[in-house]
């Protein structure tokens, strides 16, 4: 039984609350089938894109649609961005002599 013992497991064979995570995928990992189909994707796109006579070239469907093209292109945008920001604001009385 190893690790799962009574302490860890009640009587009704589900692991005790406060008990500490054991393996499992990290989180944010994507599923695998989802990365590789998202890279065949990529390296399709890519493949029409190198022909910019080619009708299916993004920039000619996003002029002729720019409507769609906008709309899809918000949603790839990051809905939340972190980071640090150090900002140095210098404050100065104005006058009415400063001019």
């Amino acid at each position: 039984m190893g690790w799962r013992t009574a302490k860890t497991v009640g009587t009704n064979g589900r692991f005790q609350p406060g008990q500490p995570k054991r393996g499992g995928r990290k989180p944010g990992t994507p599923n695998k089938v989802t990365q590789t189909v998202k890279q065949a994707f990529e390296a399709a796109f890519a493949d029409l894109q190198s022909d910019s006579a080619n009708p299916a070239h993004l920039v000619n469907w996003a002029k002729a649609n720019p409507s769609d093209f906008y709309r899809i292109a918000s949603k790839l945008i990051p809905e939340q961005v972190s980071g640090d920001l150090n900002l140095q604001v210098l404050v100065t009385k104005y006058t009415p002599e400063c001019k």
